[in-house]
């Protein structure tokens, strides 16, 4: 349906079976679809608002009726197909996802059961941070988290102890939890537009208590999450 649908639309244009100016709309986000994914729903709807006058066109009512069937449950056919039987390479990636989630729900989990305060988390974490240690995260789960979210992307790149326990005090941080250092880096420093430092401070937790800061005290680490303390903070 989609190879011939060019061809139908033209079709249908000149005998004035569709407007020429939804062509052009259809055109035009087909053009930002390329451009940016997120265009990619506006095509789609403008897409199956054309399909009536495309199978107009169709003078066998069964192929017309075929072609409908084809074009809306084909896509949904090779969604189950990635779904439920993913090739080995998507299969082990799933697998290490799941696996990490567990691992970060395990710790988050014990946060809510222990000493309760404040954590500082990367800020795709958070949500699930927050919902499973009952706590009050700095990078949340509502756009009014913003600030929080390029606070802990700062707090992250920092790269002295006064720029880092000053975000520490200002929300009242008691717990730590970072993920693989390199993930966190290079997701904080997309969110500050800026490049990742040598001697960022998430570069440096992954080697436990030797390499972190005074201020911080390493509680442990299982799998890429590592959990830190906050110990009293220089200048308190």
């Amino acid at each position: 349906m989609l190879f011939v649908s060019p061809f139908l639309l033209l079709l249908a244009v000149r005998r004035r079976l569709l407007p020429w100016t939804f062509a052009v709309l259809l055109a035009l986000s087909f053009l930002l679809t390329l451009a940016q994914a997120r265009w990619g729903y506006f095509f789609a709807l403008l897409f199956l608002l054309t399909l009536p006058a495309q199978l107009i066109l169709v003078r066998q009512r069964w192929l017309g009726a075929a072609a409908a069937l084809a074009g809306m449950v084909l896509p949904l056919l090779f969604y189950w197909d990635n779904a439920f039987w993913p090739d080995d390479e998507t299969a082990e990636r799933q697998a290490a996802e799941r696996i990490a989630l567990a691992q970060w729900r395990a710790v988050a989990s014990s946060l809510g059961e222990g000493e309760p305060g404040p954590i500082l988390a990367p800020w795709w974490l958070s949500p699930a941070t927050a919902y499973w240690s009952g706590q009050p995260v700095v990078a949340g789960s509502s756009h009014e988290s913003l600030p929080g979210i390029v606070a802990s992307a700062r707090f992250f790149l920092s790269t002295s102890p006064e720029e880092a326990t000053e975000i520490l005090r200002q929300h009242r941080v008691k717990w730590i939890v970072s993920d693989e250092a390199g993930r966190v880096a290079t997701n904080a420093a997309a969110i500050l537009g800026t490049t990742v430092p040598g001697n960022a401070l998430c570069l440096r937790f992954e080697g436990g208590g030797a390499q972190a800061p005074a201020f911080l005290s390493f509680i442990g680490k299982q799998g890429s999450c590592v959990l830190y303390r906050v110990a009293d903070l220089p200048g308190k």
